[in-house]
C-alpha cells in the first residue's frame, strides 16, 4: 500500500463527514475520549503538543481545551488539511493549530512535549518507522489509540480487518488495515526512556500513554 492509497482514503472520509455536516462539529468520540483520559493521567496538563494522522482538526482543538498551548498536526490527505485549516482561521486559532500535509514516518518533525496518535497505526504498513521518526521528538509524553491484538479482543480485530481489507481487494481500492503487535509496539516506546501510566480500551481499539521524566 502506498501513501497515495492512505491520502484518498481520508480524502473520501473528509470530504463525507463535510457532506453530511458533522465535520464543524466539536464532539469527539468515545475512542477520543478514551486517549484523553488516557493522557490526563499520564499527567500531561500543557506544553505543544505534535498529532500524528489529525484529521480535521477536532481532536486538536480539544487538545487546546485541556491546556495543550500549541498543537502541530500532520496528515496525509490534503482535504482533510486545507478543511482543518480553514477551521483553524475561522475559528481565530490559526496561530496555535498548524496543520500540514505529510508523512510522520519520514518527515522532518520539531521536538513536542507531547506526540498522540488516534487510530493511526492501523492505517500505515511500517509501524516501526512511524514509531522511530515520533519517538525521536517526543518530550515527555507519548500516546496512541491503536487496535488491540492480544487474545480474544485482537481475534475479533484481525477478523475484521480481514473482512475489510478482502473487501477493498474487491473493489481494486488500494488501502489497507493493520493490526501490529501491541507488545512490540509497547516495547519499542519504553525503549525510547518511556513508561505506560495509563491504558484503556475501548471496544476493540486501545489506548496507551506513556510519560517520562
Amino acid at each position: 500500500m502506498s501513501t497515495d492509497d492512505i491520502a484518498r482514503q481520508f480524502d473520501r472520509e473528509c470530504c463525507a463527514r463535510v457532506e453530511r455536516g458533522t465535520a464543524a462539529v466539536d464532539q469527539i468520540d468515545g475512542v477520543a475520549a478514551t486517549l484523553l483520559d488516557c493522557l490526563a493521567k499520564a499527567g500531561f496538563g500543557g506544553g505543544t503538543v505534535l498529532e500524528l494522522g489529525s484529521g480535521d482538526g477536532t481532536l486538536g482543538r480539544e487538545l487546546l481545551k485541556r491546556g495543550a498551548q500549541r498543537v502541530t498536526g500532520y496528515d496525509l490527505s490534503p482535504r482533510s488539511v486545507a478543511y482543518a485549516s480553514e477551521r483553524a482561521k475561522m475559528d481565530g486559532q490559526a496561530e496555535r493549530l498548524d496543520f500540514r500535509l505529510g508523512d510522520g514516518a519520514v518527515a522532518t518533525l520539531a521536538p513536542h512535549d507531547a506526540v498522540v496518535s488516534k487510530k493511526v497505526f492501523c492505517c500505515y504498513p511500517n509501524a516501526d518507522a512511524l514509531l522511530a521518526n515520533s519517538l525521536a521528538v517526543a518530550g515527555r509524553w507519548y500516546a496512541l489509540v491503536l487496535p488491540d491484538s492480544r487474545g480474544v479482543v485482537g481475534v475479533v480485530a484481525r477478523m475484521a480487518v480481514r473482512i475489510e481489507n478482502a473487501w477493498k481487494w474487491l473493489t481494486r481500492d488500494g488501502f489497507r488495515a493493520y493490526v501490529h503487535d501491541v507488545r512490540e509496539v509497547r516495547r519499542t516506546i519504553e525503549a525510547a526512556g518511556f513508561r505506560l501510566q495509563s491504558s484503556r480500551r475501548s471496544g476493540i481499539w486501545l489506548a496507551l500513554a506513556f510519560s517520562r521524566d
